[in-house]
């Protein structure tokens, strides 16, 4: 979505709008934002481990195609 040449203060104000909305979303569904983010990196250590993933954009269950 974003080249080289980027409007840096345009990027900064679509997070700014991306990071409301998921902070709304956390409020209302009683959700803790760190937590839930914690876990679901947890979830993608699992399910992308360096050893088979570094430098690759391959979907974790194709890694073992490769």
């Amino acid at each position: 979505q974003w080249n080289a040449e980027y409007d840096r203060q345009a990027v900064l104000d679509e997070l700014a709008d991306v990071m409301n909305y998921c902070l709304v979303l956390c409020d209302r569904m009683e959700a803790d934002p760190e937590t839930i983010l914690l876990e679901k990196l947890e979830k993608n250590k699992q399910k992308y481990p360096l050893d088979k993933c570094r430098g690759k954009s391959t979907k974790y269950d194709k890694l073992d195609q490769d």
